[in-house]
């Protein structure tokens, strides 16, 4: 077995740094090979923690005596040439963008328009040069809310009151309602191989809340055990009007709540109070930004002690709204 003479402190450094963040995997393999050399390790060994045949071992041992670092990379035109024009290529794109779900259905195609036998790995390989990944499908309602004949006027005069806002010519919040219950939303978490991080979960009462936020982390909170009403609704506008100090838009959505005649019979009242509201396009819930807070408080901030009792929910929920704008905040930047 040959080994390599022992490398200077910094080559040593640079090669670990190779094998610990390059972003090609051929390269990290070959730096890990030249440093398990280098630790004393048999050519066996190393074929065995790398998983490679014994003659790729003394290859790539050679190929560093005879090159040193350069050895570590592909030359330009090294390796297989592609089966496909640069033109079948941007098919191959195409085709992958008509079947995101299917690579064989992709590799049927190409072989049925070319007659070009690949892999699912070898057009997974050529897709992910395309920036394509594997990830979760979103649900939306893009498709409906642009439909929507008043949209893009309701996202101008939005824009503009943020304006006003950020000026100092009036106070922006933006108010919605949210609940909470011992069914858990389940969020994810740094968990060992073959351990699972169990949640408590069960039926149980309702804890909602209905919300005022601005930008600055300003909440105020109102908090129910089962339905808000339309009454609730405007008990809560009520006192939160009390509270402003300067000309303040809300923005709300189009829930029941806020669309019926008490709610809306109300909206005069208020402006003369220089309270002004403000309602969203149907399907815009991303326009409304105290979703982000409902969202990181199921999703991150209540800690799963929470879900042990109704008490322990209540008590966190409310813990975690007093925190609010204080320990915990949201950047809005």
């Amino acid at each position: 077995m040959k080994y390599i003479k022992a490398l200077n402190p910094d080559s040593l450094k640079l090669l670990k740094r190779i094998y610990k963040h390059s972003k090609k995997s051929h390269v990290r393999i070959r730096a890990h090979c030249i440093l398990l050399n280098v630790k004393g390790y048999q050519a066996k060994e190393i074929a065995k923690i790398l998983e490679i045949h014994i003659s790729s071992v003394y290859d790539r041992l050679n190929a560093w005596e005879a090159s040193g670092f350069r050895s570590l990379y592909n030359r330009k035109g090294q390796g297989a040439k592609s089966k496909l024009s640069k033109d079948q290529k941007e098919q191959v794109k195409a085709m992958v963008k008509e079947s995101p779900r299917s690579l064989k259905t992709v590799c049927a195609q190409v072989f049925k328009e070319w007659e070009i036998p690949l892999s699912k790995y070898s057009i997974e390989r050529l897709i992910k040069a395309f920036d394509f990944s594997w990830r979760r499908v979103r649900k939306s309602l893009r498709f409906k809310r642009e439909q929507q004949p008043d949209y893009k006027e309701k996202l101008t005069q939005l824009n503009q009151l943020k304006a006003l806002n950020k000026k100092g010519f009036i106070d922006l919040y933006y108010s919605d309602e949210s609940g909470f219950s011992l069914m858990p939303s389940i969020p994810y978490a740094w968990q060992l191989k073959g351990e699972t991080i169990e949640l408590n979960t069960a039926r149980s009462k309702r804890l909602n809340i209905l919300g005022f936020m601005n930008t600055d982390n300003d909440l105020h909170s109102y908090f129910f055990e089962g339905n808000i009403n339309s009454e609730m609704a405007v008990a809560c506008f009520d006192n939160f009007s009390q509270k402003i100090t300067a000309p303040t838009a809300v923005v709300i959505d189009n829930a029941p709540i806020h669309t019926s005649k008490l709610f809306q019979s109300q909206i005069p009242r208020w402006k003369e109070q220089d309270l002004y509201i403000f309602q969203l396009p149907k399907y815009s819930p991303h326009l409304n930004l105290i979703e982000i807070l409902w969202r990181k408080m199921k999703y991150e901030w209540i800690d799963f002690s929470a879900y042990l009792s109704w008490n322990n929910l209540c008590r966190e929920v409310e813990n975690v709204t007093n925190q609010f704008g204080k320990s915990l905040s949201i950047n809005f930047a």
